[in-house]
């Protein structure tokens, strides 16, 4: 009886209605009865009146108010034990990945493409009650529209708005929404998992087949379902207001033809063991898709550490009640007592309803259990001891203890082998996905050490490896405490591994993304030439020679592509090897790295889209195309160096830049001056369009305002600088709105381009490059201000010099420009005479090891500055003189 509880005890209040009722009950009773002889007297009644007597009257409240009660106990809900059931796990989990471009809008499949997949999906999701299923809509990016539920009623609502406006960004990029789809799924469970890719269009760029590795790593199976022709079609689209059909174009005017890459989601099932289904432009066959392909991985067994289920009593109390309630009917009616009895016997005859653990939709008859995996470290049980070798085994158990045996053998490379063979067909074996996971992470950490000595790079790359094994063999079981401690001890060697390296002279990041960016502006300058050699021949992409050279161009930028990548690489591991330091370990200059190296990391991704994309344009054999993509490339390089360059140095990149970005405009602008008529072209590079010019005048207006953000970011941040920083903190104050109006002046600039306006541009863009000039003033040192000041004075004196009666013309046509140069040379004199004296009060520098000054060299570097000093008086006296005369 210990086990006996209400669970629902708040109903016990229900009894004292019971109460008041049958209290009622027997106030109306009497009642009744009172009325009953003030109208017949007692003599007649027997003779009139049929009526029970009233033992049996008040037997039958009785029996009513037992019944009431007996139907409030049921509702206490009491429990007469506890007991163990297995409970069912059953189902996938499986995300759902739609494209919504604007080429599912197509009508060759009716109503559109986009609606005939929605339909589909609406009748699939019947098919899958019991299992979690997640929506994601992409298209240029990917946005996760349902996360993983079983709530079908409320993916049915999300999937009815899904469409082109659920995402920011037009094309088709299958990367993101496997990646995605990935990071949907969560950490790894025993449910089988799986990707149902619906798209019509070809992959934009991207890198989905990396992606989908990485889905099979995690144990998911690819679905790809590829709408549309593979030759390619043209795409109307119906305007749901007008009804009118318009053929869809894309941002130079040309019709957007959709070609399905069948190829590609092909592979990208390959590698994930998963299938490709060619729709075309016919009617999906969704229930023979499910029951081929979606049905195998819906996996039923039984929880072997079950559940725990009260035994529930409140039917007893039912049964109890209804007794009472026919027996208060029987004995109000004068009902026999066989009568009675019989109906008793009937309601007994019931067995209660037993409390059943099952699926709501399970069919009849016991679950089909799978039976328990043979354990995965016990090896020798399996056969799989270095004394019994086996031929090719299927198990992917087997192939795992094949592993062990090879790794304890010392051969790492098979081992490592037998482990991703066993990891990748594990399945929804969670057990062995982890034993494999962290094996794979000892044995890269071997392999490590096996190679520090000969090849410390490749073991740096085997410790990063074996780091990302240990993460997701962590992530799987947070409570594995020698996964963690692993994970820390490669993370502590690779740290170690890659100071050494760096200590030994490697090129470093900065000096990689350098040469990186080189190289891509010399395929730039390779893809002007070939421009020119299109613009002299109008069919030469046809020709064999050319047909070549855009074939070595994209060899050349596919090459490019994978230094970039393996930069990417490394670069991501520098930054994780910084977080990976606790807090308390980081100082300023690794957090402040961080940041740039996270910077860098966005810049190079842009690059990398933007190789890819020069490098599909040249293999069309698409001269300016390519051309303005490797273009952005470049400028997107040129963004991820700005993030590890002083604000010198990048203002430096931006005034050369800018410079070659005006000198374009001019002569786009002087050659329609020249022109003499009306819509005609001039002899201009086939390279220089209007189009290149205003990518990169925008590019430019990009770079100066994210440079202002950061002027505007290191004021705030130096605040609180102590007295050693002002000097820097007055040059970025002084220089920051200059850069400001310069960013300003370039946005102005690329408006103008924009509207196809050169001439108007080159206002602008004379007036941004003074304002960098101006602010790159401000971080000369010494010597570069001298020497500034010395070329200004040169170019004043060379005009004052000349004789003659042009150069008299000269003197007069520039004259207030010499003397506001003059008056910029005076003032830059007097802030350098301000800088000389400070420079001559300040205490001398410590030794080379931190000791006293050298007072001799002290007293030296004094002398020469008030020296300078001196001679710059005169300069400044000099200079006052030369303003004088230009005045006059």
């Amino acid at each position: 009886m210990s086990e006996f509880r209400f669970a629902q005890p708040e109903w016990l209040h229900g009894l004292w209605g019971v109460l008041a009722f049958v209290a009622l009950l027997f106030w109306l009773e009497r009642r009744g009865v009172g009325a009953l002889d003030r109208l017949i007297g007692a003599a007649l009644q027997p003779r009139l009146v049929r009526r029970p007597t009233r033992l049996r009257r008040r037997m039958r409240l009785a029996l009513l108010g037992l019944s009431a009660a007996c139907l409030v106990v049921a509702l206490m809900r009491p429990q007469l034990g506890v007991r163990h059931v297995a409970a069912p796990r059953v189902g996938a989990e499986i995300m759902i990945a739609l494209d919504v471009s604007k080429s599912m809008l197509a009508e060759d499949v009716a109503p559109s493409r986009l609606e005939r997949a929605k339909a589909e999906i609406v009748d699939l999701l019947a098919f899958l009650e019991g299992d979690q299923v997640g929506l994601i809509a992409f298209a240029g990016r990917a946005t996760v529209l349902a996360p993983m539920t079983p709530d079908f009623s409320f993916l049915r609502l999300v999937l009815e708005g899904a469409g082109p406006h659920s995402v920011t960004r037009g094309g088709t990029r299958l990367e993101e929404p496997i990646r995605k789809a990935v990071a949907g799924f969560g950490p790894a469970r025993e449910a089988s998992r799986a990707i149902l890719l619906i798209t019509d269009g070809e992959d934009h760029d991207s890198f989905p087949l990396d992606a989908a590795k990485a889905a099979a790593e995690a144990g998911v199976v690819i679905v790809a379902i590829g709408f549309g022709d593979e030759l390619g079609s043209e795409i109307y689209a119906t305007d749901p207001r007008s009804g009118a059909r318009e053929l869809i174009r894309d941002d130079a005017g040309r019709p957007v033809r959709s070609r399905l890459d069948g190829e590609l989601l092909r592979e990208l099932a390959l590698v994930t063991h998963g299938a490709y289904v060619p729709a075309g432009t016919g009617v999906l066959d969704l229930e023979s898709i499910y029951r081929q392909h979606i049905e195998p991985l819906m996996v039923g067994e039984l929880d072997p550490r079950g559940q725990t289920v009260r035994d529930e009593g409140y039917q007893w109390a039912v049964l109890l009640g209804l007794v009472f309630l026919v027996s208060s009917a029987a004995v109000a009616s004068g009902a026999t007592g066989a009568a009675a009895a019989a109906a008793l016997c009937v309601l007994l005859a019931a067995p209660p309803p037993a409390a059943q653990a099952q699926r709501p939709d399970a069919t009849a008859g016991e679950p089909a259990a799978r039976p328990d995996p043979t354990p995965v470290a016990d090896a020798e049980s399996n056969g799989a001891g270095p004394g019994a070798p086996r031929a090719a085994p299927a198990d992917p158990r087997e192939i795992f203890n094949l592993g062990v045996a090879a790794l304890e053998a010392g051969d790492v490379e098979d081992a490592i082998g037998h482990f991703e063979r066993a990891r990748r067909e594990a399945g929804d074996d969670g057990e062995l996905r982890f034993r494999a996971s962290y094996d794979l992470g000892i044995a890269s950490a071997e392999r490590a050490a096996a190679l520090e000595a000969e090849s410390p790079e490749e073991a740096l790359r085997a410790l990063y490896t074996a780091a990302d094994w240990f993460r997701e063999a962590v992530q799987q079981r947070p409570e594995h405490e020698d996964a963690r401690v692993n994970l820390d001890v490669v993370l502590r060697r690779a740290l170690l591994l890659a100071d050494r390296l760096a200590q030994r002279g490697a090129k470093g990041v900065d000096a990689e993304l350098r040469e990186l960016a080189a190289r891509q502006r010399e395929l730039v300058a390779a893809l002007a030439g070939l421009q020119l050699e299109l613009a002299e021949a109008p069919d030469a992409p046809a020709s064999e020679p050319l047909r070549r050279a855009f074939r070595a161009r994209a060899t050349d930028q596919r090459a490019l592509l994978a230094d970039a990548d393996r930069l990417a690489r490394a670069i991501d591991a520098e930054s994780q090897g910084i977080a990976r330091r606790a807090q308390e370990e980081q100082t300023p200059e690794d957090r402040m790295r961080a940041a740039q190296l996270d910077g860098v990391l966005h810049y190079l991704h842009l690059a990398r889209e933007r190789m890819g994309q020069a490098r599909r344009q040249l293999r069309q054999r698409q001269g300016e195309r390519a051309y303005r993509r490797a273009s952005a490339a470049l400028a997107e390089l040129k963004r991820a160096l700005d993030q590890l360059s002083d604000p010198a140095g990048v203002i430096d990149a931006l005034l050369r830049d800018a410079g070659e970005i005006a000198a374009g405009t001019a002569a786009l602008a002087g050659a329609r001056r020249e022109l003499p008529g009306p819509g005609a072209r001039a002899e201009i590079p086939a390279w220089l369009t209007a189009e290149w010019l205003r990518d990169e005048q925008r590019y430019a207006a990009e770079r100066s305002d994210e440079l202002d953000r950061r002027l505007l970011a290191g004021l705030e941040a130096g605040a609180a600088a102590g007295p050693e920083q002002q000097a820097l903190l007055d040059a970025v104050r002084n220089a920051e709105p200059r850069v400001a109006d310069a960013a300003a002046r370039f946005a102005d600039a690329a408006d103008a381009l924009d509207a196809d306006a050169p001439e108007r541009a080159l206002p602008h863009q004379r007036d941004g490059l003074a304002a960098l000039a101006e602010a790159r003033e401000w971080f000369l040192d010494l010597r570069g201000l001298i020497e500034l000041i010395y070329a200004d004075e040169r170019r004043i004196d060379q005009v004052l010099a000349a004789e003659g009666e042009d150069a008299e013309a000269a003197r007069a046509e520039y004259r207030p420009a010499l003397r506001e140069l003059q008056d910029r040379n005076i003032e830059r004199g007097e802030r350098l005479a301000g800088e000389l004296e400070a420079a001559a009060a300040a205490p001398p520098a410590p030794g080379p090891d931190g000791g006293a000054p050298d007072a001799e060299a002290a007293a030296v570097a004094q002398q020469r500055f008030e020296l300078a000093g001196q001679l710059l008086t005169l300069a400044l006296a000099r200079m006052d003189d030369v303003a004088s005369q230009l005045a006059g």
